[in-house]
């Protein structure tokens, strides 16, 4: 009888002990992540999603922005089929998109909408294996499509507001009559 109390109190303390420890790891956790100005927040972010026979993956720098700061976002395509695809990148008919959502999921941006393809129907092939990459940046603007990195949006473009938005990047081939379509990764805004 007395063993058996005496197991019942060590297993209190070792519980105990163990808990303590835990507690201590996950303040020691948190606060070098509250006090590291590298954290989470300005890491990349990459979400995958793949449609046979395309994988997209969409990466973006970091997670919070300051207010006008332009937000890259790039883009890795694969093709991950045994065949040699034909796809039309020159004419808009196989594009690379991507759609900002706001915190009431509407859509406050879309690269897709009004960018402008010439009308040549040229294929681009990509063998089995192969992946291209592209960047493009959303200039926290809302509306029309603005696809220059190296430049500032035209005054005339209306800015969204500090907040949360999401992000999904999409593969859309009218050729192959598939979508690929990532996560979204959401972002802050800051003031």
């Amino acid at each position: 009888m007395l063993k058996d109390k005496k197991w019942q109190i060590l297993s209190i303390i070792l519980a105990v002990g163990l808990g303590v420890s835990v507690c201590f790891n996950v303040y020691q956790s948190f606060n070098a992540l509250r006090n590291n100005p590298n954290s989470d927040t300005n890491q990349p972010v990459t979400v995958e999603a793949s449609n046979y026979p395309l994988s997209l993956s969409m990466t973006i720098d970091k997670t919070v922005f300051e207010l006008g700061e332009p937000v890259k976002i790039t883009f890795r395509l694969e093709n991950i089929g045994n065949e040699t695809l034909n796809l039309y990148f020159s004419d808009g008919n196989d594009a690379y998109d991507f759609i900002v959502y706001n915190e009431s999921n509407t859509i406050v941006y879309r690269k897709y909408y009004d960018t402008l393809y010439p009308q040549v129907h040229t294929p681009s092939k990509m063998e089995p294996g192969e992946a291209r990459g592209r960047t493009w940046a959303w200039w926290q603007v809302d509306g029309l499509v603005y696809q220059g990195l190296d430049k500032d949006p035209p005054a005339y473009y209306e800015k969204v507001p500090p907040g949360t938005y999401h992000i999904t990047g999409l593969f859309i081939s009218h050729t192959l009559n598939i979508t690929v379509e990532t996560p979204p990764i959401t972002i802050t805004i800051l003031e």
